[in-house]
């Protein structure tokens, strides 16, 4: 390697790898150098159906472990947080809480400023929202405003996000490690991650949806991850939204 033909920060990053002790393929693997084909026995995913809630109770909190629909109102992403409103029927209505932001209001966000998508509205469901506040800017000039929306859902959905991340962790082992050292989730923040999985993402043999999962666990584990609390306060029948 010609080191003088290289770019200014291409030197620099040289330089550095040899102080380090590393070599080329540390920093090239699976870009300069192909990955092996792997592919990860479908049971883990089969596992995720077993371990679904076969009840629930008002109250509670349930997961998505695949894109699952809310009646025709919304499609809603795996590891979005739901809560049980009611589950007097066969199916239970979930209240899913959220942010808006402007020009993309088809789209519910995890917080203003973090795009964190947690589903996908229809026409209907746009109509459906509950709006719970003004719009207001971010530090770039967006605007975002709290909305929520109740519905029906028909898909099955798991008590807890914990065999979901625990599958993404097997996706990380089995299609990055070959290529890489682990990278930790908090290494990069909410917004960088997407790019950077679908960079990654796109040298392995995995299916979207699988990329989709292990992108949200980076995402839901992020180093600027939005802590939020979400209280329900029974208003007569209704839900208001109180956050701490």
């Amino acid at each position: 390697m010609d080191i003088a033909s290289q770019s200014e920060s291409a030197q620099k990053m040289h330089n550095k790898a040899q102080k380090d002790g590393e070599t080329c393929i540390d920093c090239h693997k699976g870009i300069a150098h192909f990955p092996p084909e792997i592919k990860m026995d479908d049971n883990a995913a089969h596992e995720l159906e077993s371990q679904a809630a076969t009840s629930v109770t008002n109250g509670a909190h349930i997961y998505p472990f695949k894109p699952s629909r809310i009646g025709e109102l919304a499609t809603v992403n795996p590891g979005t947080d739901l809560t049980v409103v009611d589950a007097s029927g066969k199916q239970p209505i979930v209240l899913l809480q959220g942010y808006q932001m402007q020009g993309s209001e088809n789209t519910l966000y995890l917080a203003a400023g973090q795009r964190l998508a947690l589903a996908t509205l229809s026409e209907e469901g746009i109509k459906a929202l509950t709006v719970n506040g003004e719009w207001q800017a971010d530090e770039y000039g967006n605007q975002w405003r709290q909305a929520s929306l109740q519905g029906a859902l028909t898909d099955p959905a798991l008590a807890d996000r914990k065999p979901l991340w625990q599958y993404a962790e097997k996706l990380d082992d089995t299609y990055c490690a070959g290529c890489h050292a682990p990278i930790a989730a908090d290494h990069y923040t909410v917004n960088a991650w997407p790019s950077i999985a679908k960079g990654m993402g796109a040298r392995t043999s995995m299916s979207e949806n699988e990329l989709d999962i292990l992108t949200r666990y980076f995402q839901y584990n992020a180093k600027d991850i939005t802590g939020e609390t979400v209280i329900l306060v029974d208003q007569g029948g209704s839900y208001d939204i109180n956050k701490t």
